[in-house]
């Protein structure tokens, strides 16, 4: 009996379906601009890179649109202007990087129409010792500290005699006084506690600090 290997070799096993795919052109599809565009939006993995249900659901059903409209002939199209592929940490971290340079944020803010539902939220709280430099900064976040080169989903709160630069901070997060983020990515409702130090070096550090929370 053949013993089966303890992980699975895609290479072994795909490789001549690839190329057939590729000789077919399977990827390959003609822009007809007398139809009308269809477009299907993947959303990107967890920034740990777990799967879940809802990705499973969600794919399934995307296939099940994609093989309906293919049968009334309806065909996509290049994107030529900015185009981001998010399928890794750093990917994820790279791609809301590129929203710190000017060019790309004038493009989405000029270009495509982009509508999305604003959380009634109050605008973001700069108090006395914060300093901020080519950052985004969300509604409802609290800024006391130095933010550099990054990105403040909604609701974040920033202590006291703290560094953030070049990193992620999503939703709901707590940074406690004298706190150091660099190169770093920090999951949604985390609680970092005071005078700790996270850094990624070279690479993305993707920081999970669950610990509690305590309001005065």
């Amino acid at each position: 009996m053949k013993e089966l290997a303890k992980t699975y070799d895609p290479g072994a096993i795909e490789e001549c379906t690839y190329q057939k795919w590729m000789g077919r052109k399977y990827f390959h599809a003609k822009v007809d601009k007398t139809k009308k565009p269809f477009t299907i939006v993947i959303p990107p993995p967890n920034v740990t890179g777990k799967l879940h249900m809802g990705h499973a659901l969600d794919e399934t059903l995307q296939d099940i649109l994609i093989r309906y409209k293919n049968m009334k002939r309806i065909y996509g199209y290049k994107m030529e202007e900015y185009w981001s592929n998010i399928a890794t940490v750093e990917s994820y971290y790279r791609t809301n990087m590129d929203f710190l340079k000017p060019e790309v944020r004038k493009y989405f803010s000029n270009e495509p129409k982009i509508y999305s539902k604003v959380d009634d939220l109050p605008p973001a709280k700069y108090n006395v010792g914060s300093e901020v430099r080519n950052s985004l900064i969300s509604s409802g976040c609290i800024i006391n500290s130095k933010v550099e080169n990054s990105i403040l989903f909604k609701k974040a709160f920033v202590g006291k005699n703290c560094v953030i630069k070049n990193s992620i901070i999503l939703n709901d997060v707590y940074i406690g006084d004298n706190t150091h983020i660099e190169n770093c990515i920090v999951e949604s409702r985390d609680t970092l506690r005071a005078n700790t130090y996270f850094s990624g070096g070279d690479g993305i550090k993707v920081v999970y600090e669950h610990n509690e929370r305590y309001v005065i």
